[in-house]
């Protein structure tokens, strides 16, 4: 009996391999973007610190301002308390010393503080002189453990320490 003869595969068979391979690649992309758009309006860690952009456009002014802030030999010790007020915030004290270790006196400090998991939560306090010379304390709404960006500015008159430090706090005594 003679074999039949070899029926012309239809088109569509073709590409039906290259079509599920370009479908899966295509789901793939779109997951993962889908992902990286609800972790950037979800989650506050995928948020960039704040006012990168405009510090970028000021650098050479901020380096000039941060090389006159190192000139005066100023010194700004900051302090979290390891036990937490009764609503939950966390009294901090600042310790302002000029070079030869004296206290600063009549210096207003303005600080701006985050969290480094959530930047776009900023806290921002003005402190004024207290009664004890070169001591200033504020109560901060620090509840997170974990580490902490403190930009503070002390300044006197036209003399102005620039202070950019990270703190780290642990959990509170109890």
């Amino acid at each position: 009996m003679p074999s039949p003869e070899p029926q012309p595969m239809p088109i569509w068979r073709q590409y039906l391999w290259p079509a599920i391979v370009v479908a899966m690649l295509s789901a793939h992309a779109f997951v993962i973007v889908g992902a990286l758009a609800v972790a950037a309006a979800l989650i506050p860690a995928a948020v960039t610190a704040p006012a990168g952009y405009e510090a970028a456009l000021g650098w050479d002014a901020q380096q000039a301002a941060r090389r006159a802030s190192d000139a005066l030999g100023w010194t700004l010790v900051t302090t979290p308390a390891n036990s937490l007020e009764v609503n939950g915030d966390r009294r901090v004290q600042l310790l302002l010393r000029d070079r030869q270790g004296l206290p600063v006196d009549n210096a207003t400090i303005t600080l701006v503080i985050y969290h480094h998991a959530k930047p776009n939560e900023r806290i921002e306090r003005r402190l004024e002189p207290q009664s004890v010379r070169g001591v200033y304390e504020t109560v901060l709404p620090m509840r997170s453990e974990g580490f902490w960006r403190l930009h503070a500015v002390a300044q006197q008159g036209e003399e102005r320490l620039l202070v950019d430090e990270d703190l780290w706090l642990g959990g509170p005594s109890r």
